[in-house]
């Protein structure tokens, strides 16, 4: 902020700071394991080069090094051979569509949604059953709430469904 150095610009950077600058980014190639540490840098120097011939400023103190660093990152990443994510192969014996009902028919799935509304309090069942057909605003009418009170209510409820389902699948945080 009390920064009083003039901005860099290509014209006003000595010869002596580009070369202390060379030599540090070929050390950064070097130690980043690259076949041509010096060339890299001479790349990374270039870049900046034309970066400051379309009229860019460097402000602060470190900032020239801080922007040839930001280049040598930039270059080193395309140095580096993309490698493709590896991937599992699919099952063949998996459906298209997966089923995300531990194996539930879609029968079988509604009972057990049933039976676990069954066991929520009257008001986190209605509450639940209501968003499905209503608005957050339509709800607070019919409940004679506020709407964030009744998205709070809802939050509240759903969570204790999840509870619910959980502990009836036997699943850890279930209770």
């Amino acid at each position: 902020m009390g920064d009083t150095a003039q901005p860099y610009k290509l014209n006003n950077i000595p010869d002596q700071e580009w070369e202390q600058i060379r030599s540090r980014l070929g050390f950064y190639f070097a130690h980043h394991g690259t076949a041509d540490p010096e060339d890299l840098a001479q790349d990374t120097l270039s870049r900046v080069i034309v970066w400051l011939q379309d009229g860019n400023r460097i402000e602060g103190k470190d900032g020239l090094a801080k922007l040839c660093y930001g280049f040598a990152r930039n270059v080193l990443r395309e140095q580096r051979p993309s490698r493709p994510k590896q991937t599992d192969p699919i099952d063949s014996d998996i459906p298209e569509r997966p089923n995300k009902s531990f194996g539930l028919a879609s029968s079988e799935t509604a009972i057990l949604v049933r039976q676990v509304l069954g066991r929520l309090p009257g008001p986190d069942r209605e509450i639940i059953l209501s968003a499905e057909l209503m608005t957050p605003a339509a709800m607070a009418a019919v409940f004679r709430t506020s709407v964030p009170n009744i998205n709070l209510r809802l939050c509240r409820a759903r969570q204790r469904f999840r509870r619910g389902l959980r502990s009836a699948l036997g699943l850890p945080g279930g209770a």
